[in-house]
């Protein structure tokens, strides 16, 4: 399938499902039938599935949630990227609450624009 949203210009809050489906249809399908209404819901459907993944191990399938995040974070209007740095980023600390091993193996996998926003998020708050 080709993914047009990748050549558009900025993705808002109601494309959001549309994105998530075409790029993670795994994740897609265990969201309430009305969460294509809600970019919250779908980007905390994210954010569950990456850490089970992330508890299983499955590097390859967290590094995809990974990348469609920051591409929601590049791409997307303010709103979008409100709810991935408040959601998705938020996560990281819990995410990263592993041995040092796998903890050095995740940090790997966070893109760089993200993991700023989540050190920003870390200054912030001390």
């Amino acid at each position: 399938m080709v993914r047009l949203w990748l050549a558009k210009g900025m993705i808002n809050q109601y494309e959001v499902a549309a994105c998530l489906q075409d790029e993670l249809p795994q994740v897609s399908r265990q969201l309430p039938p009305l969460a294509a209404l809600d970019v919250v819901a779908n980007i905390q459907g994210l954010t569950d599935y990456a850490r089970s993944k992330a508890s299983l191990m499955d590097f390859k399938e967290v590094r995809r949630c990974m990348l469609f995040a920051e591409k929601m974070y590049t791409k997307g209007n303010q709103y979008v990227r409100s709810v991935i740095e408040n959601v998705f980023v938020f996560s990281f600390s819990a995410l990263l609450l592993c041995e040092k091993k796998r903890k050095m193996q995740l940090q790997a996998l966070i893109p760089l624009s993200l993991y700023s926003l989540y050190v920003q998020q870390m200054l912030r708050s001390h």
